[in-house]
């Protein structure tokens, strides 16, 4: 007879490898805003842009990011592949730096 300590959650080993991939995603984007996105604005008045410009660089990406959540669920309902979705929007934003460190 098996205790109720001694059983094994079925659902333990996905939640470990869930957990281990939300601690790798938190680590990345903590990367991203401490190389990357923190300097995008000193970087735009270093090139002369205007107050418009440096207010849009500053306020874009979290109003962009606010916006995407409202249909993001639809997409991954439809989409064939939900890795294929997270790595290229990634790749897209890893190139659009390049700019910045070049």
């Amino acid at each position: 007879m098996h205790a109720l300590s001694e059983r094994r959650d079925p659902w333990a080993v996905e939640r470990e490898r869930s957990l281990r991939h939300a601690v790798y995603d938190s680590a990345g984007q903590a990367f991203m805003m401490g190389a990357g996105e923190a300097y995008i604005v000193p970087f735009a008045v270093f090139l002369g842009a205007g107050n418009l410009l440096i207010g849009l660089l500053a306020s874009g990406p979290l109003l962009i990011g606010a916006l995407v959540q409202v249909w993001v669920v639809e997409i991954l309902d439809r989409a064939p592949s939900r890795r294929r979705l997270v790595i290229v929007p990634v790749l897209i934003q890893a190139l659009s730096f390049i700019p910045l460190f070049c």
